[in-house]
């Protein structure tokens, strides 16, 4: 009798570090999946500002390439206006004089 009671003691202590142990790792699991599922949550955030991001920047360079375009026309539309410029017609600025040396 005695035996059996050792041995059912000594079941019941395995059984419950083996409970301990089951519901230690349930927690986890919860843990990580609730932590799988926040880091989803930012990634998937950061692709859709990226996306607005990469639009905007889209949308900036055909503005940059449309100014630069139409800035090109109104100089040549100038330079066909005004003429090819040359050197000698152009005005010159003399140097200031240093008033360092006498």
């Amino acid at each position: 009798m005695v035996l059996i009671l050792i041995l059912y003691r000594q079941m019941d202590r395995n059984s419950r570090t083996l409970k301990l142990l089951r519901d230690y790792s349930e927690k986890l699991k919860k843990d990580l999946s609730a932590f799988v599922e926040e880091q989803e949550k930012a990634v998937k955030d950061y692709g859709v500002s990226l996306n607005v991001e990469r639009d905007s920047a889209r949308e900036l360079m055909k503005h940059l390439q449309l100014t630069e375009e139409t800035l090109a026309e109104k100089a040549s539309a100038r330079r066909r206006a005004c003429g090819p410029v040359s050197s000698s017609t152009m005005p010159t600025r003399k140097a200031p004089e240093s008033k360092l040396m006498p």
